[in-house]
């Protein structure tokens, strides 16, 4: 079980340091691991704050580039346990087949819809805002520069840290 618990950090670990484009394996760990204990602490997912500004001052990183990085991570999260939820529907009854599938199907359906609208219509309404109100122009510079950072991730990288998403769930 040790073994297995090992592997399963290691697997995590080497997905953050492929997207993060870090090298030390001790301090990547040693992030995700404290990281880890303050998202278990703090509610509503707020710790994982933790991972963006714990990154950002051990690497010298832009906050923007580790919030892309980690908005990607989430989401390769999502899509391989979706995947993983729908593989192991072979497993269960004929009878119950539909309502996992169809479970799978509206949560997908309502996230799609939920990020288009924040990334294309809140968006908009950022910029607009803007120009009338100091905070929300900070907030729109975060914005383009989140945008940015999402434009910079090569396809090598999606697909090496998907792969260990696979592996990192799968072992779960």
């Amino acid at each position: 079980i040790l073994f297995l618990y090992l592997v399963i950090k290691a697997a995590n670990t080497l997905r953050f340091q492929t997207l993060m484009n870090v090298q030390s394996f001790l301090s990547t760990i040693s992030i995700l691991g404290f990281a880890n204990l303050v998202l278990n602490l703090v509610p509503f997912r707020l710790g994982e704050i933790s991972y963006i500004q714990l990154f950002k001052k051990r690497y010298q990183l832009e906050t923007s580039f580790v919030a892309a990085r980690l908005l990607i991570v989430r989401g390769m999260d999502y899509i391989v346990s979706i995947f993983l939820l729908l593989l192991s529907s072979i497993f269960v009854s004929r009878q119950d087949l539909g309502l996992i599938s169809m479970a799978a199907l509206l949560i997908s359906v309502a996230l799609l819809v939920f990020i288009l609208l924040a990334s294309s219509g809140g968006y908009r309404i950022v910029v607009s805002l803007s120009e009338k109100y100091e905070p929300v122009k900070k907030l729109h510079s975060l914005l383009a520069k989140l945008r940015q950072s999402f434009s910079i991730v090569t396809i090598r990288e999606l697909l090496v840290g998907f792969s260990l998403s696979l592996m990192y769930w799968a072992l779960r």
